[in-house]
């Protein structure tokens, strides 16, 4: 299934179905540097290893597909979209045209069962029953295939987050490689000088098209519900004809992400809160919008409060460790014999690990204030 996707400005849409739905530009690309790609690797691979042996390895496939789809959603809809399209492409690889309904109950199956939607009483009645039409072993076979054949998919797309994730700290980190020279620069010279990360991304530009479709105005669509709806009737709709990138690979939708903010200079940086990358909008800005918590608060909005709290926090693990520190150093100073310089010395690189340790949030206040010995008397 193709991806449809255009830019504009700091914006960027997105095609699904009869949907354009607009998002920040690079929404798709942060997100993508989000995921961990390998973790999900991991997790299929356990479930492929265990369907060898299990006598129902249908059953398995359902809560790894419904909390990995779960997981894409939760970073982008695309994301979603990408392993939804995988799951339809393997069940019209083993069904073909010969069994819709058998092939459509397999696809709710894998997605909602158990639940409301695919209770055990239908599974049972559908592929179970003695007088079932549609066999079983379909259903057990679009299974592994798909763990097999998406297991290909997260490895091919977590060899593309490593290239990409080196081609970006070089080219389009604000902190990066070649800092003190703008994005489209720096993509020049990646271009100019045969940067491996580069020439493993730009065959990627083999998969790209390029299509105009009529449609009634995005704008006016997004502005009055967030997503165009193809209406039945159209007298009173303004059509405009609008120009598409397209793929059928997302990792070639996330390197046109790149791109466009390379060309036009829209350098990125990571987050002092949560370390993601974001498209600051102004040079001051150190936050994201991602959500930091479950109160729905993001990074932009705690952080600041968070900062005045650990330098607060900080400070005072300072003004401790230096009040011990002095009481420490007098005493081996006016009585060396009682309390040796080395014994001092040995404390101090001790006290100092610890504050570092307060400092990096490792390390609360008063478990620091009992572990360096201040309780109003000499460690």
């Amino acid at each position: 299934m193709k991806y449809f996707f255009m830019f504009e400005g700091k914006e960027e849409h997105f095609i699904s179905k009869k949907d354009v739905k607009k998002y920040p530009l690079g929404s798709l690309f942060f997100s993508f540097f989000d995921i961990n790609w390998h973790l999900i690797e991991e997790n299929a691979q356990n479930v492929a290893k265990k369907m060898k042996t299990d006598e129902n390895p249908h059953f398995l496939i359902c809560p790894f597909y419904q909390e990995t789809l779960s997981l894409l959603e939760s970073h982008h809809p695309m994301l979603r979209q990408m392993m939804s399209n995988y799951l339809e492409v393997t069940i019209n690889e083993i069904y073909g045209d010969t069994l819709p309904v058998a092939s459509d109950f397999t696809r709710r199956f894998i997605e909602h069962y158990p639940s409301k939607d695919m209770p055990t009483q239908v599974y049972n009645d559908m592929f179970i029953a003695e007088d079932s039409q549609f066999p079983i072993e379909p259903v057990i076979e679009v299974a592994k295939q798909f763990v097999e054949e998406f297991i290909i998919l997260i490895q091919t797309l977590y060899r593309f987050y490593r290239s990409l994730q080196e081609l970006t700290y070089s080219v389009l980190d604000r902190a990066g490689a070649g800092r003190e020279m703008p994005p489209v620069r720096r993509l020049y010279l990646a271009q100019k000088s045969s940067f491996a990360p580069y020439l493993e991304a730009k065959d990627l530009y083999k998969l790209i098209g390029f299509e105009r479709r009529l449609s009634p105005s995005i704008q006016k669509s997004l502005e009055l519900n967030g997503y165009i709806k193809v209406n039945d009737n159209l007298e009173s709709e303004k059509i405009e004809a609008y120009s598409f990138y397209t793929s059928n690979d997302i990792r070639a939708v996330v390197f046109m992400e790149f791109e466009y903010m390379c060309i036009n200079d829209y350098a990125i940086q990571k987050c002092e809160n949560c370390g993601g990358y974001f498209l600051p909008y102004s040079s001051v800005s150190l936050y994201c919008d991602r959500l930091a918590n479950v109160a729905g608060k993001t990074c932009k909005e705690i952080a600041p409060t968070m900062k005045f709290k650990n330098t607060v926090r900080d400070d005072a693990a300072k003004l401790l460790f230096d009040r011990v520190n002095n009481k420490y150093r007098m005493r081996t100073k006016r009585n060396p014999a009682y309390y040796p310089k080395a014994n001092y010395e040995i404390w101090k690189a001790r006290a100092e690990n610890l504050l570092s340790k307060v400092r990096a949030g490792e390390l609360q206040l008063e478990e620091f204030e009992r572990l360096i010995g201040d309780k109003k008397k000499a460690p």
